[in-house]
């Protein structure tokens, strides 16, 4: 299963994350850390795949 999980990240990687590389607006969460809409797709991106992996989770 470790295989499959390393196997969606590098998906998720190239889909979500290098394409917007360098090329997104930074916002600050309430806490004063940045996020981008990059993080934000990716998160989506991994929880869907991860929950393909591990159904019910």
């Amino acid at each position: 299963m470790l295989d499959a999980v390393i196997a969606a990240v590098k998906v998720v990687a190239q889909q979500e994350i290098m394409p917007r590389y360098l090329r997104v607006a930074r916002q600050r969460k309430a806490d004063g850390s940045l996020f981008t809409e990059a993080d934000l797709a990716t998160q989506e991106a991994l929880t869907r795949e991860l929950r393909k992996i591990y159904p019910g989770a």
